[in-house]
């Protein structure tokens, strides 16, 4: 069985962080002025923190899906062939992101082009080149993770079964070391227990 990084989970993962990421920023600077005194935004970045939240949710998700698949068989990643889904899936994350924000917030959707927080051109620009950052980064990072934890899994197995095979290995000593102070006394017993002393009493 052999897995790649075009699954959907990784695309929605990775269209999401991207949108997330790029979003704050374009609006950022349409608030301050760097387009010119046109309405671009909707002054507001509250849809941010949940839809990252969903974000790593579904990272998470696609790192314990890769895990069914050893390393050896994850096959290379190619995320050129996921780059026109994630792109697409980022857009229509960014405008359900923007909507539901303008709808919580004003009462009602801005319309035009308000979803994107800048000029068109800007904005899709911007969105792709993060689309082809997030994708990238992203993949390498989960494939990175999926390796290290069934890496680790292989060698607390290895190590399990080495212990059971080997009933040597389950014993252990343990070496306590003594205070030097008590050494002379214990060599002065010589193997004999320690006299009972009584205690006089003076009056």
């Amino acid at each position: 069985m052999r897995t790649t990084f075009t699954e959907p989970v990784f695309c929605a993962a990775a269209a999401l962080t991207a949108a997330t990421l790029t979003d704050p920023i374009v609006e950022g600077l349409s608030n301050a002025g760097l387009f010119g005194p046109g309405r671009f935004t909707d002054h507001s970045n509250l849809d941010v923190i949940p839809a990252a939240c969903v974000a790593a949710a579904l990272a998470l998700l696609a790192v314990f899906r890769w895990l069914r698949v050893w390393c050896a068989q994850l096959a290379p990643v190619r995320v050129t062939d996921s780059l026109p889904k994630v792109f697409l899936l980022q857009m229509a994350a960014l405008y359900g992101m923007e909507t539901v924000e303008q709808i919580a917030t004003a009462g009602h959707p801005l319309g035009g082009t308000i979803w994107l927080g800048g000029p068109a051109i800007v904005s899709l620009a911007a969105h792709g080149l993060a689309c082809i950052a997030v994708t990238w980064l992203l993949s390498r990072s989960l494939s990175w993770s999926a390796r290290t934890i069934v890496r680790i899994v292989r060698a607390t197995i290895e190590f399990l079964r080495t212990l059971v095979q080997d009933p040597s290995r389950r014993s252990y000593r343990l070496a306590i070391a003594l205070p030097n102070v008590r050494q002379p006394y214990l060599r002065a017993l010589a193997g004999r227990a320690p006299p009972f002393i009584l205690q006089a009493t003076i009056h």
